[in-house]
């Protein structure tokens, strides 16, 4: 890890499932999970593709395709919606949205 990273839990007023997870730039790290285990989420939007940069050599910046998929069992989101990533083989309950696509998050349902 590298640094400090930046996530959000958003809510709201008749928010009824939820919060709205945002994983900013992170890894799947202790502080990930404890937040995991603290905030009922609706609906996680996670930063994935294993981003790296040249400069820091092998530090990650995002959560792979496999620990976005272990982050959503720890959270147990009614919908996710990925960035970016190769689809891992058995991550049968997340639903992969085409890049580009505009959608509703009451849509996710």
């Amino acid at each position: 890890m590298f640094g400090d990273v930046i996530g959000f839990a958003l809510g709201w007023e008749r928010q009824q499932h939820g919060a709205l997870w945002i994983s900013g730039d992170a890894v799947l790290n202790d502080g990930v999970r404890e937040v995991a285990g603290r905030v009922p989420v609706d609906v996680a939007l996670l930063h994935l593709g294993s981003v790296r940069f040249g400069v820091s050599g092998p530090l990650r910046y995002t959560l792979t395709a496999r620990e976005g998929v272990k982050l959503c069992r720890l959270i147990s989101p009614r919908a996710r919606v990925r960035a970016r990533a190769r689809r891992p083989r058995r991550a049968p309950s997340l639903r992969w949205l085409p890049l580009g696509t505009a959608l509703e998050i009451d849509e996710l349902g």
